[in-house]
């Protein structure tokens, strides 16, 4: 794979060119490059208006070609990967002709579709104008079909926002933001579901709730010393939320306006946070400085509750007044929804500018539920941060994984005392408390969250597996230390516990390899018939 392989002029920023390439395959090799073969000049390929042009070259991958609106869509796949280049090459098709009707053109002649570099199904990238990779591609069932759509469409995207229109500023939220945007559009225009939407919005609010500084117009300096996943919770997920409230904020039309000229107006030049706010400004004929600030030059989070509900009535006519407490540092309108026994809904929009406001809603029949933010349009915490939790998140993160008895006792009584909420740490600490020999303190860390608190993350939550994974390996261990101490039946019933929730999630795998351990649902199975002992695992 070839990109930035030849001499060009570079005037400081990224550009649109012109290229002319001859190549010679070699035989039995299969050949993926941005732009077209020049049917009367062998090995030739030609592309105009590009901001890079592409080479992957292969032995042994095949290849499935169609076109859509004009383009030509070509997939190359090694052989145990034809059923998943046989989606991803309908779905491109699809997607192409949707954002061709979508946005009134589609700017490239070509798509070529490659396998990427890793072998599981990690996502994709564009890796020069035309040429976009997809990782995984040979284990098709390994997720669901959605993945390969959502990420089929999302690279496609990308084609409009990073190659037709350029990036200004590194690392760029706001081409990864409008890029996602629109592979949006997609998934809701097919009825796809937002499953991976709402996953990208969950990476920026697992940070938030981590105390990271998600401030956005951060220098390149700083973003080199940031110890995150910036890529994740910064760049694409709070990149992605920024854009959807944006939308909110501004309305569709007025925010369609605003999209359609940056890509009229940026055709090859690059747009930055500047540029963009000016234009939705002008389009949305309001000021929007308040929300740029917010969101993009600052670290503030997002966090409204319902509060105080008061009904009353006048013979077949019901008043609801509903409390909407802001409990975040962001200031935002936010929409609420009522919703009625005869059926019918209503929505109101809070003042940005009350940390309470009252909202009257008048109707037919009794009141039977109020919910903000209804299409989940803003990315929205759901407790209050305080910094000595945040103190003490940075100190276990930085704690080893066989940390000396004094320092992990001393972090179990802090998180103790400050209602640690992070189901990882509190893992952390009792692996760290056993490794001590300390196994009632590990226990008490391992049966987090105390009785009465709800553990468990519904389905359709973004965090679902992820965190009821991490919920499944507490209980676990619960029944490892349980074991340790002779409670047999109270381990027994902490494995059969596991498995329940195991079995809820489609199973799990976890490798624990500081133990060389391998926790799985035979791995449980067993601890049902052989009680767990320190002599299981290797402790060095």
């Amino acid at each position: 794979m070839l990109t930035d392989w030849h001499p060009r002029l570079w005037w400081g920023r990224p550009t649109h060119d012109d290229y002319d390439v001859k190549v010679r395959v070699p035989d039995g090799h299969q050949l993926g490059a941005t732009g077209l073969p020049d049917t009367k000049a062998g090995g030739r390929y030609r592309a105009e208006k590009v901001r890079s042009f592409g080479l992957y070259l292969a032995k042994g991958v095949r290849t499935l070609e169609t076109s859509s609106a004009g383009v030509s869509i070509r997939a190359l796949f090694w052989p145990d990967g034809e059923k998943c280049a046989e989606l991803v090459l309908s779905t491109a098709a699809n997607a192409v002709d949707f954002y061709w009707q979508r946005f009134g053109f589609y700017p490239f002649t070509s798509l070529t579709i490659i396998p990427g570099e890793y072998d599981e199904p990690y996502g994709g990238y564009p890796v020069a104008t035309g040429l976009i990779a997809i990782h995984g591609m040979t284990k098709v069932a390994s997720v669901p079909k959605l993945h390969w759509q959502w990420i089929t469409a999302h690279e496609i995207g990308h084609q409009y926002w990073g190659d037709w229109v350029l990036e200004k500023e590194s690392p760029g939220w706001l081409w990864i933001g409008l890029g996602i945007y629109a592979d949006r559009e997609y998934v809701l225009a097919r009825g796809l579901g937002l499953d991976k939407h709402r996953a990208l919005v969950h990476e920026y609010l697992w940070g938030v709730k981590r105390y990271y500084d998600t401030t956005m117009s951060l220098t390149l300096e700083q973003y080199a010393r940031v110890n995150f996943d910036c890529n994740n919770v910064v760049v694409h997920g709070k990149g992605f939320a920024t854009i959807s409230a944006l939308a909110w904020v501004m309305g569709r039309d007025a925010f369609d306006r605003s999209y359609q000229r940056c890509l009229r107006e940026f055709a090859g030049r690059p747009l930055g946070p500047v540029e963009f706010q000016r234009i939705c400004e002008e389009e949305a004929g309001q000021d929007l400085d308040w929300f740029f600030s917010q969101w993009v030059r600052s670290n503030r989070y997002l966090y409204y509750r319902v509060g105080a509900v008061r009904r009353t009535s006048t013979g077949a006519v019901y008043r609801t007044e509903v409390q909407v407490e802001r409990l975040g540092t962001l200031r935002m309108p936010v929409p609420v929804e009522a919703r009625f026994q005869d059926g019918s809904r209503q929505e109101a929009t809070t003042d940005r500018l009350r940390d309470v406001d009252t909202i009257t809603f008048t109707s037919a029949s009794p009141l039977v539920d109020v919910m903000l933010d209804p299409r989940r349009d803003l990315a929205m915490v759901d407790w209050v941060l305080n910094e000595e939790e945040g103190r003490l998140v940075r100190r276990l993160e930085a704690m080893a994984w066989m940390p000396e008895a004094a320092e992990v006792t001393e972090l179990l009584g802090a998180a103790k005392a400050v209602g640690l909420r992070h189901a990882d740490l509190w893992f952390k600490l009792g692996m760290g408390l056993y490794h001590a020999g300390l196994n009632e303190e590990a226990l008490e860390a391992f049966a987090w969250p105390l009785p009465g608190e709800v553990p468990w993350v519904a389905a359709g939550d973004p965090g679902f597996r992820s965190e009821n994974r991490m919920r499944i390996l507490l209980c676990v261990w619960q029944g490892h230390v349980l074991d340790v101490l002779a409670r047999r039946a109270e381990a027994l019933e902490a494995y059969r516990a596991a498995l329940s929730l195991s079995a809820s999630i489609g199973g799990f795998r976890i490798r624990q390899d500081h133990y060389r351990l391998v926790i799985d649902p035979d791995w449980i199975q067993t601890r049902l018939e052989t009680p767990f002992s320190r002599s299981l695992i290797n402790q060095s």
